[in-house]
């Protein structure tokens, strides 16, 4: 479980965590109000997910996540 910020034009995040794994699930949402960023999308890897905006924010964004495994 965790926070990340998205500066204004970041379009993704990568997360390092070594409990993920390709078959984690991850959850996330974004938790400020942005007039671009609305949701974003997660991909798991080893040891590591991407965090990826349907658009860059026009300013700084907060997004939590939590895995599950």
């Amino acid at each position: 479980m965790g926070r990340i910020n998205f500066a204004a034009s970041d379009a993704s995040k990568v997360v390092n965590n070594s409990l993920v794994d390709s078959s984690s699930i991850i959850f996330c949402t974004v938790v400020t109000a942005d007039a671009t960023m609305k949701s974003v999308s997660v991909q798991a890897g080893s040891g590591t997910f991407t965090i990826t905006a349907n658009a860059a924010p026009a300013g700084e964004v907060a997004v939590n996540w939590i895995v599950f495994n």
